[in-house]
């Protein structure tokens, strides 16, 4: 993405809603696609999407720093304050929005001027996220990111992995009932797209991103070209339909038990 220098995964950046036309990027790849499936169609709309946003970002939308070195190495060359003037606080307030988004905080607001405060704010949190090392089982100081993430994923899938069924029968039977008929009719009632939109529209629009780079900003800001088919696709769901696994892929954000740890089981999921 040109938005920052980075070569991680896809993520959709906030200040693309600035520019009018990511909306027009937005609505074409999502036409591009038809399926009759209703959860793999989505699942390619989304990967359409981000494909075309990335395209889009690198050919139109721009670098943000590179953008404001060129227009501030124009003013200083030819003194034109008009307009030039008027496009540097354009993207100035992009990266103000870029940092902003980055560093997830509340306590301020994006407008504020804040953007150096922001940058900082993001450098800590990616410091701090980050694992430098692990004791792999054989007590040896691991410092190869691939060695670190292999005793990472290895500890969580054995933690999290059942070893025996639960007897869950005999549990319910120790369970007083307090779900009367008719409150019982009401939660078998069929799923709504009301309740789809409802949940969506509960939700912090600006949360952690998941593995398919999207946060709930954007499907609320864009849901009148995309409802129909998230709605589709989430209802399936929950009626019983199987979704492919990858629907239920996220991040897990590792977080210390104390000061400097160096082994997985000093780390907690979140």
């Amino acid at each position: 993405m040109r938005g920052r220098r980075h070569t991680g995964p896809f993520q959709f950046e906030n200040m693309w809603m600035t520019d009018p036309s990511c909306r027009d990027v937005i609505v074409h790849a999502w036409k591009q696609v038809s399926g009759i499936e209703a959860v793999g169609n989505l699942l390619t709309k989304v990967e359409r999407c981000s494909t075309e946003l990335q395209l889009w970002n690198k050919t139109v939308f721009g670098h943000v720093g590179s953008e404001i070195s060129k227009i501030e190495a124009t003013l200083r060359h030819t003194g034109d304050a008009g307009t030039r003037h008027e496009a540097l606080r354009e993207w100035r307030q992009k990266e103000e929005l870029l940092w902003w988004q980055r560093a997830r905080v509340d306590f301020l607001k994006y407008g504020d001027a804040n953007t150096r405060w922001f940058h900082s704010r993001a450098n800590m949190r990616r410091a701090k996220n980050r694992i430098a090392k692990l004791m792999d089982v054989n007590g040896e100081l691991q410092t190869d990111a691939n060695a670190v993430a292999h005793i990472a994923v290895d500890y969580f899938c054995h933690l999290f992995t059942g070893a025996t069924s639960l007897a869950m029968e005999e549990v319910l039977e120790c369970v007083q009932p307090c779900i009367t008929n008719c409150m019982n009719d009401q939660l078998c009632l069929p799923y709504s797209r009301t309740e789809v939109e409802k949940a969506l529209s509960q939700m912090n629009p600006h949360e952690a991103l998941g593995p398919d780079g999207f946060n709930a900003l954007f499907f609320q800001k864009y849901w009148d070209v995309i409802g129909d088919d998230v709605c589709a696709a989430v209802l399936l769901i929950l009626e019983g339909h199987a979704s492919p696994s990858r629907l239920n892929h996220t991040f897990l954000a590792l977080i210390p038990k104390k000061p400097n740890p160096t082994t997985i089981t000093e780390f907690r999921p979140h």
